[in-house]
């Protein structure tokens, strides 16, 4: 990510609203023209089980999903999940084609991050993930403990296709990049609401994103069960859905929909 990427939030604040994406709540509205339903995996500052058993569960489906990392927790281990992420991990992640997302660099507690902090851990983030190797910056943002602050959506860098929160649902029609909606997928008893909204996304051709911390045959609280995960895919695959990291189907819905703005300006000459 650029250092000009990363210029002051009032700048940024300012020319979000003069280039008109500030209107109401919505930093960057986009109408998803999806040719069929989408699945998108996240995995949030995850564990060592996720990183193995999560990825080993899209690949044995050809799929590849989106882990997002805080470079100062990797090595940690975490009170809810155990062990998390090493290095190694988010190296051999990002060799098998799995998208690294950019989470607050140690940002832990339970406030709102507000846009200098956030963009400060964003660019440590950054820095550190390259140290270890990576050679592609990440390209979409978590907010941290899924708490969104205006100031964030408004402030993010360009460089940043879209940015998830934890508010509950589809992403159909017109939706905000800076704030994407995601289900929860903790213990068995996800399971069936979330086979159901497969069955939506597909009917509807919505963007469905599932976050998760930990994927094991007895997860945490904050987990998903080894079996039901792989339950979810089959059903995906089934169902021919694009199981596709984050950033992958925020490019092809942001190519699309400017595609289409410009066909309709066109049309009015």
């Amino acid at each position: 990510m650029t250092a000009l990427a990363f210029q002051s939030p009032g700048a940024r604040l300012r020319a979000a609203f003069s280039a008109g994406v500030g209107g109401g709540d919505c930093a960057r509205p986009c109408t998803l023209r999806l040719p069929r339903g989408a699945l998108t995996l996240c995995f949030d500052d995850f564990s060592q089980g996720a990183a193995l058993t999560g990825a080993a569960a899209l690949e044995r489906v050809e799929a590849r999903g989106t882990f997002f990392v805080s470079a100062g927790r990797m090595g940690a281990v975490d009170p809810e999940i155990g062990a998390l992420y090493t290095d190694e991990d988010v190296r051999r992640l990002a060799g098998a084609g799995h998208e690294i997302g950019c989470a607050a660099c140690d940002h832990r507690d339970e406030r709102a991050l507000e846009a200098d902090e956030a963009l400060s851990q964003c660019a440590r983030n950054t820095i550190e993930l390259a140290l270890i190797g990576l050679s592609r910056t990440p390209r979409t943002f978590a907010y941290p403990q899924g708490r969104v602050s205006r100031s964030v959506k408004h402030a993010l860098p360009g460089d940043f296709v879209a940015a998830r929160g934890r508010s509950p649902g589809l992403n159909r029609g017109r939706v905000d990049m800076a704030q994407l909606k995601a289900l929860p997928f903790f213990g068995w008893a996800a399971l069936d609401p979330l086979l159901a909204a497969l069955d939506r996304a597909d009917r509807d051709r919505a963007w469905m994103i599932v976050y998760m911390r930990d994927v094991a045959n007895a997860p945490s609280a904050h987990g998903a069960p080894t079996g039901a995960l792989g339950a979810l895919l089959r059903k995906a695959r089934a169902l021919k859905l694009d199981i596709l990291p984050l950033a992958e189907v925020a490019d092809r819905a942001l190519a699309h929909d400017a595609l289409t703005a410009r066909n309709t300006r066109g049309a009015h000459f």
